[in-house]
């Protein structure tokens, strides 16, 4: 299927996404001129923008996706693989979490992450447990991530960008001691906690250090805020080569040379605990996603890394979320790079200032380079597909997306001009699955008037009738040469006895009325009456096709009965509504 591309401008009823179409008027930079490539409603609540930027730093091209995460049936979450130890692309990670009732409509791709091993480098929280501890953040100024700065979603539902202290000790004997992480790869010289939530049943560690295996009553959740207390069952020692098993009820505490030494008076039945928790203002929240460096703070550039150092001045492809003051709207960003002609990619200073312009009172930078990936669900699609240009020429694989996710029973608006609540949603929609498509600017058309050409495609696909050779329209109709564009089509409703013409000819230039219509249906679908006669109207029906709208009357596919209207040129959006109803008699 051809992606539909979209021009034509659509207002919400929203406040919202008033000010977004507002704000998205001035680019980043006052020397810069803006054009909208495409935009339109992603669904309930999130709107999306391609916008193209040039100025004397080279061309642009952004693309942006406004959330109104104060609806009840709009949400921003965090994805990723099970056992967030494997790179999936963006848009096949989020597929792992888009069904019927929970509809992903908008990705990009977020943490940073190694390569080896295939792990996120930062904290990771869900539900308001520790799903990652990450690694201990740098306190390097020239690297992006030197300060404990997350985005998330907080326990009252709005988004929220800042920082955090995260505690995660264990008690021995009375005395308390840092561990430096959870479920990841032992770090050197700290202690790492392992519980069964770890990809593995081992925890994967060579000889140069000792574990202590810890049993306890229940299987610890790491839910912010718990301790959990047991009982040492066994102990590996400095230069065993056979790493920890982890207990599902229970934990291993793992340190690594200079940190054993806590460790070396641990014996078995010894009562050793430990607690996670994070600062009260995270409590409650969905999830939380380290990044850095913070982009915006108080609607103002705020760069929490050197922006002279050469990461941040480079000129390269990014990804960021950023929320309004309210934390009710969160927006999506990411800018192309790395392609001559079409994107010269930004400098964080210059992606801060756009996100500014875009009404961020916070922004985080997400990971960028060849993993920048904006995804989105077009009109006429139910899954998302890639918006922007990565510079791989493809998809990188990534650790964790987010994700902008729809759970209304009606969330699409099928194309810019048919939104699912519609008069002839539900038949537009079932022809959309049959294959046909609106137009290029995204729209489906569904007041314009059908021409008798579009109307023999549409036959085609529904009924999957046999498509002849092109040569053979002229066995039916006298006015359809081979060579014409819908020649097979014609040919196919006229070889299946759909359309009979007038004298031998198809008349493709004419409309097809209401009346003409009925009988074409009442051939295609083998239509018959049922029961008594419903009343209506045919004093206006030609005689011709007076029983065929009888038929469709019977049978409830119109319910115009006081006047079927029959002489009227009928519309694309009738046209699917009449052939999804007759289908299903």
């Amino acid at each position: 299927m051809k992606r539909q591309r979209v021009t034509s401008v659509l207002l919400l009823q929203s406040a919202v996404l008033l000010l977004w179409s507002m704000v998205l008027g001035m680019p980043g930079d006052a020397s810069a001129s803006q054009s909208v490539q495409e935009q339109f409603p992603v669904s309930k609540g999130v709107q999306y923008k391609d916008i193209r930027l040039s100025n004397g730093s080279g061309e642009q091209a952004v693309r942006v996706t406004a959330i109104d995460t104060s609806r009840t049936d709009t949400s921003v979450e965090v994805g990723f693989p099970d056992g967030l130890n494997k790179l999936l692309t963006t848009t096949s990670l989020v597929m792992n979490y888009h069904r019927n009732d929970h509809r992903v409509v908008s990705a990009v791709n977020a943490s940073f992450y190694h390569t080896v091993p295939r792990i996120p480098m930062y904290l990771i929280s869900k539900d308001n447990k520790l799903t990652f501890a990450g690694q201990q953040v740098s306190s390097n100024q020239n690297s992006y991530v030197n300060e404990p700065i997350a985005f998330g979603m907080n326990r009252h539902g709005k988004g929220m960008i800042d920082d955090y202290h995260l505690t995660l000790n264990y008690t021995y004997q009375g005395k308390k001691h840092k561990m430096i992480s959870a479920n990841k790869p032992r770090t050197e010289d700290g202690v790492t906690l392992y519980t069964s939530a770890f990809h593995g049943n081992t925890t994967q560690t060579n000889q140069y250090g000792m574990e202590v295996v810890v049993k306890t009553d229940e299987k610890p959740a790491l839910t912010f805020g718990s301790s959990y207390q047991g009982t040492v069952t066994a102990v590996r020692q400095y230069g065993d080569t056979d790493s920890a098993d982890i207990p599902e009820n229970g934990f291993v505490l793992s340190a690594h040379r200079k940190a054993m030494g806590p460790l070396d008076n641990m014996e078995k039945g010894d009562n050793v605990s430990f607690n996670v928790d994070i600062d009260n203002k995270w409590k409650g929240s969905s999830f939380m996603l380290t990044s850095g460096p913070m982009l915006v703070k108080d609607g103002h550039v705020n760069l929490s890394m050197n922006p002279n150092s050469w990461r941040a001045r480079l000129k390269a492809p990014r990804t960021a979320v950023a929320i309004d003051e309210s934390g009710d709207t969160v927006f999506f960003i990411t800018a192309d790079g790395r392609q001559s002609g079409y994107a010269a990619g930004m400098t964080l200073s210059q992606f801060a200032k756009y996100a500014v312009r875009l009404g961020a009172d916070r922004a985080l930078n997400l990971d960028g380079g060849g993993s920048t990936t904006m995804d989105i669900r077009y009109p006429g699609y139910d899954t998302v597909q890639v918006a922007n240009r990565p510079s791989d020429g493809r998809q990188r694989g990534v650790i964790s997306a987010l994700m902008a996710v729809s759970t209304s029973d009606k969330p699409y608006y099928l194309y810019t001009d048919v939104n699912r609540d519609d008069t002839h949603a539900d038949g537009i929609e079932w022809l959309t699955k049959q294959g046909i498509q609106g137009y290029e600017d995204g729209s489906y058309g569904v007041g314009k008037i059908l021409n008798r050409p579009h109307a023999a495609i549409m036959f085609t696909n529904v009924q999957n009738l046999e498509r002849p050779d092109a040569s053979a329209v002229t066995d039916y109709f006298k006015d359809i040469e081979a060579d014409d564009l819908y020649a097979s089509y014609i040919a196919a409703v006229g070889q299946a006895g759909i359309f009979n013409g007038s004298d031998g000819n198809y008349m493709p230039e004419k409309q097809l009325t209401r009346q003409q219509m009925a009988s074409t249906l009442v051939s295609a679908f083998d239509l018959e009456k049922k029961g008594d006669d419903v009343d209506i109207n045919l004093s206006n029906v030609a005689p011709s096709h007076k029983e065929n709208v009888q038929t469709l009357a019977n049978l409830g596919i119109t319910n115009q009965l006081d006047d079927f209207r029959p002489n009227e040129p009928v519309t694309r959006g009738q046209f699917a509504t009449f052939l999804y109803q007759s289908q299903q008699n």
